[in-house]
């Protein structure tokens, strides 16, 4: 049963007077479990000792009081209409989680008069201030609204999942941050997966694609197993971190937390959340300059708007290349152009788009050999034997498909043994910290555990 509860008590500033980790958790589409991903990262967060605050700016949808089980009283438009402060407002949701419900008419500046932009920009504030983490749950697509909040945040998390769907979708709203000179690197998390090696292969190719084709950084961040048990959670309005802390999707969220923590731990941000609010809402309500024109038909230019002092005065884009002004704090975001692209973001052409396909779908044809399919190792250990000892001494072998025989002769071990053929020590030597980092390291052997445990 949902159950109501609003915060009265005023919020207390952090120590020290340090804002808010402000991380946008987004996606290309609907459907790949985004909002799952945020209550359950914000209950995994909360349970480690932070304080976390949800903004709800799904739009359409607005499901985190759903999935927390909390029923909102008031919304942002209490808030901006001045029946209610921003306290009150606030949800309280499992493990002492604040909710924003209805988060999403923040996004709606250019609508509000003066002392409603003046209460909302003076709420962000107090909220930057009080929590350790401020989560947005953006809705999906490309749209205005969902942009907006992933220039405001200090932080991306790119939600995608195992479907082709997703990684396409996930491609398209990268491709439009880029027109808009986006500078942060998104971490990518990788929903459903069946396990860390499913995941890795749809973050590899969704990374090449992000990286041949827009030339942008992204990160693994990690991956959220495909669980039973999570769905049922959903059912029943409870995060499964809290269903079922013992859950593999439990496990995933425990870890997902542990590892953004040491991701983020001491990094200074590169701007305030409030403060670019606060200053798109002083751009709108700057009086327009007007520039003379030089046809008949040409349009005035917005003034430049105010830029805080510790930030770096961007230099301005030029009247004729709008679709590259970069969305930065103070300015609205530019159209997505219907028809040609800005320069080193340009769409792939006919020939190349069957190239990005290619990459982002994994249908590239690999190097096969006459005399072994390399596409699918045989499920008859006998068959598959012969198979490898053919890929060894054949000079065409290549890594990746010596790799698919050698995972399935792996499996075939654990399937027997119910153990893994090495030790953790003896794999860690193996690894070796010069290869991989302590965080990665320890999401390979969660991996490898919950391979033994299926």
């Amino acid at each position: 049963m949902n159950i109501s509860m609003n915060a009265k008590t005023p919020l207390a500033p952090r120590d020290g007077g340090r804002t808010s980790k402000v991380i946008a958790i987004t996606s290309g589409k609907g459907g790949v479990g985004k909002t799952n991903v945020s209550s359950n990262l914000a209950v995994a967060l909360a349970k480690q000792g932070s304080r976390v605050c949800i903004f709800d700016a799904d739009t359409s949808l607005a499901n985190i009081n759903v999935i927390m089980g909390v029923t909102p009283r008031y919304t942002i438009e209490h808030l901006l209409n001045g029946e209610h402060s921003i306290e009150e407002i606030l949800l309280e949701g499992p493990a002492g989680v604040m909710i924003v419900p209805a988060a999403s008419g923040i996004a709606d500046l250019a609508t509000l008069d003066a002392n409603a932009r003046e209460r909302l920009l003076g709420a962000l504030s107090t909220l930057e201030t009080s929590f350790d983490y401020l989560l947005i749950d953006t809705a999906a697509g490309i749209g205005e609204s969902v942009l907006c909040f992933v220039h405001s945040a200090q932080h991306t998390i790119l939600v995608i999942s195992t479907e082709p769907t997703s990684l396409t979708d996930a491609f398209a709203l990268l491709r439009v941050l880029k027109r808009q000179e986006y500078q942060r690197p998104a971490y990518v998390l990788v929903n459903m997966a069946l396990n860390y090696a499913n995941s890795m292969e749809v973050y590899k190719r969704f990374e090449a694609a992000v990286r041949k084709y827009l030339s942008m950084k992204v990160h693994y961040l990690g991956y959220i197993t495909d669980d039973k048990v999570l769905k049922a959670s959903i059912r029943q309005q409870r995060p499964v971190l809290l269903n079922d802390p013992d859950a593999l999707a439990s496990r995933c969220f425990t870890t997902l937390a542990a590892v953004l923590s040491k991701q983020l731990n001491g990094q200074i941000p590169d701007h305030s959340f409030s403060a670019y609010w606060s200053e798109l809402a002083g751009n709108i309500a700057a009086p327009v300059t007007p520039i003379a024109p030089a046809t008949p038909s040409s349009h005035p230019s917005p003034a430049a708007p105010a830029t805080a002092a510790h930030e770096t005065v961007a230099e301005p884009a030029r009247e004729s290349d709008s679709s590259t002004v970069p969305a930065r704090a103070g300015q609205l975001l530019p159209p997505t152009p219907e028809e040609g692209t800005p320069e080193n973001a340009e769409a792939p052409s006919e020939a190349s788009e069957d190239s990005l396909e290619k990459t982002l779908l994994g249908n590239t044809p690999g190097n096969t050999l006459s005399e072994v399919s390399a596409e699918a190792p045989a499920d008859d250990l006998d068959t598959l034997t012969a198979d490898l000892g053919k890929l060894l001494v054949s000079p065409g072998a290549d890594a990746e498909t010596l790799g698919r025989f050698l995972g399935t002769v792996f499996g075939h071990y654990v399937t027997r043994f119910r153990r893994l053929p090495l030790t953790i020590e003896v794999l860690a030597d193996l690894v070796g910290e010069t290869v991989y980092g302590d965080d990665e390291i320890r999401v390979l052997i969660t991996a490898l555990k919950e391979k033994l445990e299926r």
